[in-house]
């Protein structure tokens, strides 16, 4: 069974583009739901046969509760790479911190995790790495959204 944990960023935010259309159905949902969550496309999905939907449809039963915000990890690791988190935003640059609050004046936090994520948490070594596409593909939602708490 799947769990929020299994969930990135970058899923997450599909579902909840989706979650915000009032004009689909619930099978079309359903359908939608299992080609993001499963990396399917909609022909694939359509083309499982019931007793494989049913056995999806119950590992993904976790979605219809929102995840839950984490504690806030004070370092994580992506592909070798480890990150730091920056309690300090003293610290950030005055670019990092105009970013961090046209994002929450346009009300666009969950379509930009993965930014904001990348602007609290450096790399140890203090090297450039890719955080943001990084972040949208591997930190998973729960962690991502302890974040907007801090």
């Amino acid at each position: 069974m799947k769990s929020w944990k299994d969930i990135s960023i970058e899923t997450y935010i599909e579902l909840y583009q989706l979650s915000k259309d009032t004009m689909i159905d619930d099978l079309d949902r359903l359908t939608e739901e299992l080609a993001i969550i499963y990396d399917m496309s909609i022909p694939e999905v359509e083309g499982l046969k019931m007793s494989v939907i049913n056995q999806m449809k119950d590992d993904i039963s976790f979605t219809v509760n929102e995840p839950r915000q984490t504690d806030l990890k004070d370092e994580v690791e992506y592909l070798g790479i480890k990150y730091v988190l920056n309690k300090d935003l003293n610290s950030l640059t005055y670019g990092e911190f105009m970013d961090l609050q046209a994002i929450q004046n346009n009300g666009d936090v969950i379509e930009n995790l993965h930014r904001i994520n990348a602007i609290l948490y450096k790399t140890v070594d203090g090297k450039a790495s890719n955080a943001e596409d990084i972040f949208l593909k591997h930190m998973d939602i729960e962690t991502g959204l302890a974040s907007i708490l801090f």
